[in-house]
C-alpha cells in the first residue's frame, strides 16, 4: 500500500506543478494584455469600469489559483518524503490527514489505513 500511496502522491505533484505553471502563465498574459482585454470588452458594449474590474478579478483569480496549486505541490513533496521515510504509523496519522485534505484523496485514505507492517515494506 505504501507504494500505491507514493504513486498517487507523485501523480498529484505532477498535476499540481502543471496547473501552477498554467495559472502563472495565464496571470502573466492577462496582466500584460490588460489594456487590450479592457478595450475589447469596451468595444463589445461594456462599461469601462466594469471591464477593468472584470479583468482585474480574472488576474486575481489566476494568481490565487497559482498560490493554491503551489501550496498543494509543496505539500505533495513533503508528504512524499514523510511517507518515504516512515517506519511506523506513529506520527503519520497527521500527515495522512494533510494528504487526504490537500494532496490526494486516495493517498490520504491509504496512509490512514496502513498498519506498521505496511510502512516497513
Amino acid at each position: 500500500m505504501k507504494s500505491v500511496a507514493k504513486v498517487f502522491i507523485i501523480i498529484s505533484a505532477v498535476v499540481y506543478g502543471i496547473s501552477a505553471f498554467v495559472m502563472l502563465i495565464l496571470a502573466i498574459v492577462s496582466g500584460i494584455t490588460f489594456d487590450t482585454l479592457v478595450n475589447n470588452l469596451v468595444n463589445q458594449g461594456y462599461n469601462q469600469d466594469i471591464a477593468s474590474t472584470s479583468v482585474q478579478l480574472t488576474i486575481i483569480l489566476f494568481s490565487v489559483m497559482f498560490v493554491l496549486c503551489l501550496i498543494s505541490l509543496v505539500l505533495s513533496i513533503v508528504c512524499f518524503k514523510k511517507l518515504n521515510n516512515a517506519i511506523g504509523k506513529k506520527g503519520m496519522v497527521a500527515w495522512g490527514v494533510v494528504t487526504l485534505l490537500f494532496v490526494n484523496l486516495i493517498s490520504g485514505i491509504l496512509m490512514l489505513c496502513m498498519d506498521d507492517i505496511d510502512y516497513a515494506r
